[in-house]
């Protein structure tokens, strides 16, 4: 019923003692229903069938002599019962708590451990996929496909063992009323069971197989509809429609017999329960039977409709379960694509040139976004990516600060590989801005600092006025500790990138990776945000994922990329003159009119 990865799944969640509660107050509810069973049958019989011998194992201690006391008479003991069903009810009813609870409990806490396993996975792989590819978000797995878990959890821990235990104990019971009886009902139950399955499927089948006929004879009506703006203009006659009648007729029986094949489902499995029924009371007549051994088998096999349903709804969530456990551990057994070496050191400031040589970059489903590409910029140079797959720039931005790795050549630092220096150091020396999914739920100075104690509150401070994000940011509720992100204040396109080149500039970065906003930006924002990257410029080499037509023409040099090859560089100047592909692409991406044809 269920699969290795829920199995795996519920084994987190280190509460063992809350386990073996669970288990025991589990079995301890399922005992206690037959008990009252038990207890309801021995009423049944003292008020039905009053001192007459009984030879079945619970109706039997009634009528057996030495069982009551000798002064005790037919009240005292109606009275005794009572007491042990108030007793054994009372039991039931705590036992039932703990188990809510303790479910609850067991459930919460291997979903706790999974989303706690979820946190430190996703910062071992990084929240950045730029390479594409099909991949569950941190988030979607943090919040969805864990409910999904602690449902089938749920299920389980309420099914198993409480629901076997208590089916085989109010099985055994019955058996112990009547044998006979509770064989013959078993075996009934069962066969009406087949008998609705069976007539279901048939119904589902003939329904299906209607319901194309029908779709088919529509069609074909919808045809001759289609011809209605013809008759005018070709002087169609139409007069004689009765093909058309015909085939609306028909329609009308065919889908008539669709939704009769689902309907009589209901009324049918209405007659097999009577005619069950009827058999039942057949053979409790002829087998004359006492009325106590009946109702004990009849309540004991009522009550087992109780577990029997959890263990179906633990069918139906099981499929659920095991897919979504399967998709966390599957993220939670991938291995970190970038991981310092041994013998790594800390890297210094390129301060001669920046080099890819010989670097090939595939996204997640192999398709090469970087072929073999060798080139070099020169430190203190702003310089730009653009390509034809929009995917290639943000690619190549990630291997600067090494999100991840090449799947061959090499990123060098003043000819030194960036794979041999400390994470640390290097990402002390690259710092990347970008305007979307850089900011977490936190306030701005935990956004701006990530929690780095080195980032106290005046270089904070410093780094916001130096983004131009100071303005609005004092203009916050709480200013500094103003919460932000997903569950916090909502800022607009333009001040999240603010907000995450702050980021980036309090590391005071000597390579600085840009990637512009794309979206419409106010007069003022975008006098803001022009001010804030001219004074980013100033000593570091900036590489620039532009947007803007400004910026193009202000950087020093452009890389254009083309089916993972360099296609062309130049300034822009060079490039709007004599590349045909750049003109094309510069119109395309670049014209201030480009999101209104969007939208």
């Amino acid at each position: 019923m269920t699969g290795s990865s829920f199995h795996r799944a519920r084994r987190y969640g280190r509460d063992r003692a809350g386990r073996l509660l669970l288990y025991a107050g589990s079995i301890v509810s399922a005992l206690l229903t037959p008990g009252l069973v038990a207890v309801f049958g021995l009423l049944v019989h003292l008020r039905i069938g009053r001192d007459e011998p009984s030879p079945d194992l619970f109706l039997g201690l009634l009528t057996q002599p030495g069982r009551w006391p000798a002064t005790g008479g037919e009240f005292v003991r109606l009275l005794t019962l009572i007491g042990v069903g108030l007793g054994v009810g009372l039991l039931l009813v705590v036992s039932l708590l703990i188990v809510a609870r303790q479910v609850q409990r067991v459930a919460l806490a291997a979903v706790a451990e999974l989303k706690s396993a979820i946190h430190s996975q996703a910062f071992q792989l990084g929240a950045s996929d730029l390479l594409g590819g099909r991949r569950l978000r941190p988030e979607e797995l943090f919040t969805d496909k864990t409910e999904v878990v602690r449902r089938g959890l749920v299920a389980w821990y309420q099914a198993v063992p409480r629901a076997v235990v208590g089916i085989a104990a109010l099985l055994l019971v019955s058996l112990a009323a009547d044998a006979a009886l509770t064989i013959f009902a078993v075996l009934l139950a069962i066969s009406l069971w087949l008998l609705y399955r069976g007539l279901r499927l048939h119904s589902q089948q003939a329904a299906r197989e209607a319901e194309e006929q029908a779709q088919s004879l529509h069609d074909t009506l919808l045809d001759d509809l289609r011809l209605s703006p013809l008759s005018a203009g070709y002087a169609l006659d139409r007069a004689q429609n009765e093909p058309f009648e015909q085939g609306l007729h028909e329609y009308q029986r065919t889908m008539l017999r669709a939704r009769v094949s689902l309907a009589r489902v209901g009324p049918l499995l209405l007659l097999l329960v009577l005619l069950a029924a009827a058999m039942l009371t057949l053979v409790i007549g002829l087998s004359q039977l006492s009325f106590a051994p009946v109702m004990v088998v009849a309540a004991a096999l009522a009550s087992s409709a109780f577990p029997i349903s959890r263990l179906y709804r633990l069918r139906k969530e099981m499929p659920q379960a095991e897919e979504a456990a399967g998709e966390i551990l599957t993220y939670l057994e991938r291995r970190a694509s970038v991981r310092q070496q041994p013998d790594a050191q800390p890297l210094d400031s390129p301060t001669a040139k920046i080099e890819l040589d010989r670097v090939t970059l595939a996204d997640r489903d192999g398709r090469k976004l970087l072929d073999e590409i060798s080139l070099a910029i020169e430190a203190g140079r702003r310089v730009g990516v653009i390509a034809s797959d929009q995917r290639t720039p943000p690619a190549l931005a990630g291997l600067f600060v090494r999100l991840y790795d090449p799947a061959a050549g090499r990123i060098l630092f003043d000819g030194r590989d960036i794979r041999q220096a400390t994470l640390d150091s290097l990402r002390s020396r690259a710092a990347m801005a970008a305007p979307s999914g850089m900011l977490f739920t936190g306030s701005v100075m935990e956004n701006i600092s990530c929690g780095d104690e080195r980032f106290d509150a005046d270089k904070v401070r410093k780094a916001a006025q130096q983004a131009r994000a100071l303005a609005f940011i004092e203009r916050l509720p709480q200013g500094f500790s103003s919460v932000i992100g997903e569950h916090g204040l909502h800022l607009d396109v333009g001040q999240a990138f603010r907000i995450a080149l702050a980021r980036a500039l309090v590391r005071d970065p000597s390579l600085l990776v840009i990637e512009e906003p794309d979206g419409h930006l106010d007069e003022t924002t975008a006098a803001d945000i022009t001010a804030a990257l001219h004074d980013a410029e100033v000593g570091r080499t900036v590489v620039y994922l532009p947007a803007r037509i400004a910026t193009l023409r202000g950087l020093d040099h452009l890389y254009l990329f083309h089916e993972g090859q360099l296609f062309a560089e130049g300034t822009h100047a060079d490039l709007i003159r004599e590349c045909e592909l750049y003109r094309h692409l510069h119109y395309v991406q670049f014209n201030p009119f480009r999101n209104t044809l969007k939208s």
